[in-house]
């Protein structure tokens, strides 16, 4: 039987099915999925996610200042090792959003725009700038943290969230939802460029719509207002205690948001394969509302769409779970990147715990609800949570309602109430090489 052991509490059965695809394992299988995906969508974005999963950092962006504090980052890393600055917002982020903010700047010139809600917040946003340019996005002080360089992942064009550590347990730095804030603007920002009226359409009653006024002032506001809260505090500087080096010991991992354990548990591996009686496929299902926008002719039209989430966790993933990511039931199989949940998993994954989640990454991966049908590949992190699967959205023939179906490989902890985690050196077998960056 399958229980969707949701938020409501609401049971759902049917009878388990064997899984579409078994969990991922290695850059192998990421690989595997690429080419699934390239198949699906095309080159452009199976480009764009390699892009993401390969190191971006460059020379030619740094300021005077962000070269001082590299510099003096180098000398403070141990045994001669380089390091290097890491955006929280993407370099990439960063540099389509100048564009997008060139493009509004071009619009709201004339003093007869009718745009006057989105001219106000870009001047405001311009004012607390001081100069709009890409050099200035790129170098914010406070979005850059130094770090080593030689590492076993890189961030890529993904978010990457800034960590406070405090004895044994890393979490989430009290600068970073602001960080991310910004970065989900800018996103939702870029997202609606190609639908800007022009300098000359923005003057016209026939082209203007009072509602898209609202919300590019509205994205505006919002990175303007999160700029002020990321500015606040010094800049971030090296803390080798975020790192550790992976089991060959010549690369560094950062550390996720948990709590790192001093040495392996006495009962850790004294479980496995032992899952749980009631072990099933599971099932979650909720919609919720966006507002969409698009161009017909000169004109900009409001619509709005219903999404519709799908989640599916096949047993044979749950019981992948159990061997990666559970202290007792762990099958040995040691990463770059080992968390366990602190309680059982299939209690504690509910409907209330992912909604939040995966809605995250669905803003993060698509551009719903105005997109065609699209295959994205997860493995990824939102904010307490990392994923493995991939998530199909479907947009409905009749409507612009959208269903975006989502396959999970595996779930594993990504914070301080919800994870233990250990490095690799801590197992009492030696580690093997790392084979890959996933986390998984």
């Amino acid at each position: 039987m399958v229980f969707d052991h949701s938020a409501n509490g609401k049971m759902q059965t049917k009878s388990p099915s064997a899984p579409e695809q078994s969990a991922r394992s290695g850059g192998a299988a990421l690989q595997s999925r690429l080419l699934q995906m390239q198949q699906l969508r095309g080159n452009r974005f199976t480009a764009q996610l390699l892009r993401s999963q390969a190191p971006i950092q460059r020379n030619d962006w740094k300021n005077e200042h962000n070269k001082g504090r590299l510099t003096t980052a180098h000398s403070e890393m141990a045994g001669g090792k380089q390091a290097q600055l890491d955006h929280s917002v993407s370099q990439n982020q960063l540099k389509d959003l100048y564009e997008t903010l060139k493009k509004i700047e071009t619009l709201i010139q004339p003093s007869a725009t009718l745009y006057e809600k989105t001219k106000t917040a870009f001047e405001t946003l311009k004012t607390h700038l001081g100069v709009l340019s890409k050099t200035g996005l790129l170098n914010l002080p406070n979005n850059l943290t130094p770090g080593p360089k030689d590492r076993v992942a890189d961030q890529g064009d993904t978010f990457d969230p800034q960590v406070a550590v405090a004895g044994n347990v890393v979490s989430r730095s009290a600068r970073t939802p602001a960080l991310e804030a910004i970065d989900n603007a800018a996103r939702a920002l870029v997202r609606l460029q190609t639908i800007l009226p022009n300098q000359s359409q923005g003057m016209k009653e026939e082209s203007y719509n009072e509602d898209f006024d609202g919300r590019v002032a509205e994205l505006l506001d919002m990175i303007e207002k999160n700029l002020t809260s990321m500015e606040e505090g010094a800049e971030p500087k090296l803390n080798l205690n975020a790192w550790y080096q992976n089991a060959a010991g010549d690369k560094y991992v950062k550390k996720v948001p948990a709590t790192w354990l001093d040495a392996a548990p006495a009962d850790l591996g004294t479980a496995k394969q032992a899952y749980p009686a009631n072990l099933a496929e599971s099932e979650f299902e909720w919609t919720y509302d966006l507002k969409g926008y698009r161009k017909n002719g000169n004109e900009i039209e409001t619509y709005d769409s219903t999404v519709t989430v799908m989640v599916n966790i096949p047993v044979e993933q749950w019981k992948h779970i159990y061997d990666r990511h559970t202290v007792r039931g762990f099958a040995g199989d040691v990463k770059a990147i080992n968390t366990f949940w602190r309680d059982d998993p299939f209690t504690t994954v509910t409907q209330e715990l992912l909604k939040p989640e995966l809605e995250l990454l669905i803003d993060r991966l698509s551009n719903l609800p105005d997109s065609p049908e699209e295959y994205v590949p997860l493995n990824a992190a939102a904010r307490k949570l990392f994923f493995q699967g991939s998530m199909t959205q479907t947009k409905d023939e009749n409507s612009d309602d959208v269903t975006v179906s989502i396959e999970l490989d595996s779930i594993a902890p990504q914070d301080p109430a919800l994870a233990l985690a250990l490095r690799p050196d801590q197992f009492p077998a030696p580690a093997p090489a790392d084979a890959d960056a996933d986390a998984e």
